[in-house]
């Protein structure tokens, strides 16, 4: 804030004062809520405090360094919380001191109250748009939802058509829950990049000590993600059950690869997580449409998904198995055990596999070269037959059509040279060569003649 909006502040009455702050305090609060919720609120290293923490699975170690050695270990961990129960009483005093409503779900018929939260703008499209705070029996604000989503997915109804069933499932709900934590610790910061899977995912630095008093540091990881993640590692595991690839891909993001060079993995129809079919092509369309997948065409691309109906998923999935087996992973077994990244696998074939394969024996030509290099040897042919008819005709003729090679540079004045060019010699030079062999001429015969002397 500005220095000249706080003076304005202290020109108020203390009423408008205490107001205008305390909606401040509420914008606050509600972004950072908003953010926690989203994932995207960093607050350091944070300590889970709980009744129980235990470990539900041995650590496994899932990369080892090759120069240090140090290891990256992935912790499952079984955490026990309290539960923050409303009641139907509190959830109706919220709807009425923050104007909020009931809403039902269109499909599954569950209720939830809703309260506005904020309005954010999305960075992609700068479009505004309004959130809502959740609250349901389990706990209050336990997450956020959009406005489209909002309006899609439920519909408004009066309190007392919620009563009964909110102060039913309030009863049922435990004290206290057991709540899944993963945490991959260890040598993290070399892997900093491909824990976050994605450019603009946030990661979160915990500490938690367990009830035997191990205690782990390291970056929390959501469910959904795990596999994500470990996949990332270079961790791999073989499901062959339709149930659990359906649950696999649609709960913990992870992918499964088919015969066919076909993928399914999570994706999006319409906002919504779906199972996504990937890599058919136009052959095999009719026959996806057969088994039972979702056809569906976006920016004229035919893409095709699995229902996410647990039922209607799992048979679907188990006919698409019987035509598109699971290839299985060199390193996973049937366990679905964790290995490490970086294990070295030595095999050795027997020398008498092995051959050499020479790539011009496997080299096809089109046709139009074949028939171009045909033309060329005849024509080449030709050529030769009539030069030689010509050499037969004139054989004192020295000029013939075969080419002579000619020397890439010439020299001068090489002895070995049988040709020596004529040089043009001057006029002058002979001129004084012929005077001074008179002059010599002169002095022979004075000495040669007695009377002279």
């Amino acid at each position: 804030m500005s220095p000249g909006f706080l003076n304005r502040l202290l020109a108020l009455n203390v009423e408008d004062q205490n107001a205008l702050f305390d909606y401040f305090a509420d914008l606050f609060d509600q972004t950072v809520r908003h953010a926690k919720a989203n994932g995207t609120f960093d607050e350091g290293v944070t300590d889970i405090k709980a009744l129980s923490v235990k470990l539900a699975n041995a650590p496994n170690v899932v990369h080892i360094d090759r120069i240090t050695g140090a290891e990256t270990t992935h912790y499952n961990l079984a955490v026990e919380m309290p539960t923050q129960l409303i009641s139907f009483a509190e959830a109706d005093e919220v709807r009425r001191r923050k104007s909020g409503a009931f809403f039902e779900n269109k499909k599954k018929g569950s209720f939830i109250m809703a309260t506005e939260s904020g309005r954010h703008t999305d960075a992609g499209t700068g479009r505004s748009y309004q959130t809502f705070a959740v609250w349901r029996p389990e706990g209050a604000r336990t997450d956020y939802i959009h406005e489209d989503d909002l309006n899609e997915r439920y519909r408004v109804v009066m309190p007392r058509a919620v009563r009964d069933w909110w102060t039913r499932r309030h009863a049922e709900l435990p004290p206290t829950q057991i709540e899944e934590l993963h945490i991959i610790g260890g040598a993290i910061i070399p892997l900093w990049q491909r824990l976050k899977t994605t450019r603009d995912a946030q990661l979160k630095v915990v500490r938690v000590t367990t009830d035997d008093g191990q205690r782990i540091v390291g970056t929390k990881i959501a469910t959904e993600r795990v596999w994500q993640v470990l996949r990332a590692l270079g961790i791999c595991r073989t499901l062959s059950d339709p149930k659990q690839i359906f649950t696999a891909i649609k709960d913990e993001a992870d992918q499964v690869t088919l015969a066919g060079s076909l993928l399914l993995r999570q994706g999006h129809l319409y906002g919504k997580p779906t199972i996504e079919l990937l890599g058919a092509n136009p052959q095999q369309f009719e026959q996806l449409r057969e088994i039972g997948l979702i056809n569906e065409q976006i920016n004229w691309k035919q893409l095709f998904f699995v229902p996410t109906d647990e039922e209607k998923g799992t048979t679907i999935i188990t006919e698409l198995l019987a035509c598109y087996p699971v290839i299985g992973s060199a390193n996973t077994d049937e366990t679905n055990e964790e290995q490490p990244a970086d294990t070295e696998l030595e095999t050795e074939l027997p020398a008498s596999t092995s051959c050499v394969i020479e790539l011009e024996q496997w080299v096809i030509e089109p046709e139009e070269i074949t028939e171009l290099k045909k033309i060329q040897e005849q024509n080449k042919a030709a050529e030769l037959s009539m030069a030689s008819e010509q050499r037969s005709e004139n054989p004192n003729d020295v000029l013939t059509t075969e080419p002579v090679n000619q020397p890439m540079f010439f020299t001068f004045g090489d002895s070995n040279e049988t040709f020596q060019p004529k040089r043009k010699q001057s006029s002058r030079k002979t001129v004084e060569e012929q005077m001074a062999f008179d002059f010599f001429a002169m002095q022979s015969n004075d000495a040669d003649d007695p009377a002279a002397a």
